[in-house]
């Protein structure tokens, strides 16, 4: 998938807090540039985001708007799928 140039593969360790684990990973890809207690706050909202229904799903979807690598003309179509 990382060689056909349209996909962003990311991947973590769920621990003993699971969406904290996700959110840091998630944060890191998508907002490199922040750090320290501003990242660590946003890890925490993240989280609590993702913990609600549908939020998954949300945030995908979100992760799809806010990337060119996702756009439909760089890709066709767009698919995101997250195994949990």
């Amino acid at each position: 998938m990382r060689r056909a140039g349209n996909w962003l593969v990311v991947s973590f360790r769920p621990n003993a807090r699971p969406f904290h684990a996700l959110a840091s990973t998630l944060l890191n890809h998508l907002e490199p540039q922040t750090s320290g207690e501003a990242k660590l706050q946003k890890i925490e909202n993240l989280a609590a985001r993702l913990r609600k229904a549908n939020s998954l799903r949300n945030f995908a979807g979100d992760i799809v708007k806010r990337n060119p690598i996702f756009s439909r003309k760089a890709c066709g179509r767009v698919q995101v799928r997250a195994i949990l």
